[in-house]
């Protein structure tokens, strides 16, 4: 109720509102989405799945695709995975190196530092998850007919570079928060 009641004096107020979720793959970000979900009007949001860039993306600026996708005033965006998605796999999977890290580090920070001066409110929300408790959820969702669509190949690759994925998720956590944009991050073993 009152996640409704505050959406809806951002709708009142115009204020546009981004929402960025992201996590470790098996940290409950779906279900927590969702219980978020069925607190709002859906009339006043729109959720955008960022998944890897389309062939048209890849011809464009890192962040094009989400300058697309953000809030009109008065309205709310919710991401699941977002522009972090790639900067982390990317990462790992060191198709960055650390010399052009500053740089697009610093036009993700222009990026949130620009919609904020232009009233939009972000929330960015990190979900941590244990690996043995990741390994655990992953065996759980895969042996169940009606969840083995949510385990992936690429989601037990990221698994086996779990040390990787963490220390990389708090170097960017530590990069990118600010106080227009800081991040949140959630335990979410439990």
């Amino acid at each position: 109720q009152e996640l409704g009641g505050l959406q809806r004096q951002a709708i009142q107020s115009k204020v546009p509102v981004m929402i960025v979720f992201e996590g470790a793959d098996g940290a409950g970000k779906g279900y927590l989405m969702n219980r978020l979900l069925l607190a709002l009007d859906p009339r006043g949001f729109k959720v955008y799945s960022a998944h890897s860039p389309s062939e048209e993306y890849l011809y464009r600026p890192y962040l094009w695709r989400f300058w697309t996708r953000t809030p009109e005033r008065n309205r709310m965006r919710i991401f699941d995975r977002s522009w972090y998605r790639q900067l982390l796999d990317d990462r790992v999977e060191e198709r960055i190196s650390k010399k052009k890290l500053p740089q697009i580090v610093k036009e993700i920070k222009d990026f949130e530092r620009t919609l904020s001066d232009d009233g939009v409110i972000i929330i960015k929300i990190y979900f941590t998850i244990s690996q043995e408790k990741q390994a655990s959820r992953f065996e759980k969702f895969a042996t169940n007919p009606h969840t083995s669509w949510r385990v992936s190949k690429k989601d037990w690759k990221r698994h086996k570079h779990y040390d990787r994925y963490e220390a990389v998720t708090k170097e960017m956590i530590e990069l990118t928060s600010a106080p227009q944009a800081p991040w949140t991050t959630i335990d979410s073993t439990n």
